[in-house]
């Protein structure tokens, strides 16, 4: 519970988290019982029933273990595993260090300091950027730029798509031979007989087939800000 998670904290804990994502970028940001009591929450609801994912960490090593009066101190080495909806998603090594102190409720955790080194990512959040004017029935011709994950870095991709009107639905052509079918009425686009998503506007059309063609990769397809 919330609670008993608060529990393992000193009053006057604080601490700090390093983490460098597979692109190099570095996040760093200072903890305290509150951010702790945050992430705690967001790890519950992503939890298996949840329908989000979940985190697995394996102790590889531990560096230094010692008591020293009522003062504890530990370093180790963690594995950590990201899976979301039972596939792997991403994985990565954390360094430890912590001090806790003996109290007559027992240990707690008095600072903590975590660096996440992601090495891989398998499935995730792909980047799109799309070139290109539509007209007000939201046909024209399209570049577009995407940006997907791999392994242990990113892939760039570039795909051309022509919109084009059929009748009651309207043609969406991937590189000149790859082609989807687009209901204006309902909003359904299908690849042959199968429903591949929906979309009212000519940008959500192109990420559901960006989507589709790269569904080994892309978990969801965002619009770059």
């Amino acid at each position: 519970t919330e609670e008993e998670f608060l529990k393992l904290f000193d009053m006057r804990f604080v601490g700090s988290e390093v983490k460098v994502d597979v692109l190099g970028v570095v996040d760093i940001k200072k903890t305290n019982r509150g951010t702790m009591l945050e992430d705690f929450k967001n790890y519950k609801k992503s939890l298996p029933g949840a329908g989000i994912g979940n985190l697995r960490f394996t102790i590889k090593k531990f560096h230094t273990v010692a008591v020293k009066g009522k003062t504890g101190v530990a370093a180790l080495d963690i594995t950590f595993e990201v899976f979301k909806e039972g596939e792997l998603i991403s994985k990565g090594d954390q360094t430890v260090s912590m001090t806790l102190l003996e109290t007559n409720d027992g240990w707690k955790v008095t600072y903590l300091s975590r660096l996440y080194v992601e090495s891989e990512k398998y499935l995730g959040k792909c980047i799109c950027q799309i070139f290109g004017n539509a007209g007000a029935d939201n046909m024209g011709s399209f570049a577009t730029y995407l940006t997907v994950p791999d392994g242990d870095e990113y892939m760039e991709l570039n795909d051309r798509f022509v919109i084009s009107k059929k009748g009651e639905k309207a043609s969406i052509m991937k590189n000149g031979d790859d082609e989807y079918s687009w209901n204006l009425s309902t909003g359904e686009i299908t690849k042959g007989t199968e429903v591949i998503g929906n979309a009212r506007t000519y940008s959500t059309a192109i990420k559901n087939v960006l989507k589709y063609a790269n569904a080994e990769r892309c978990q969801r397809v965002e619009t770059k800000k």
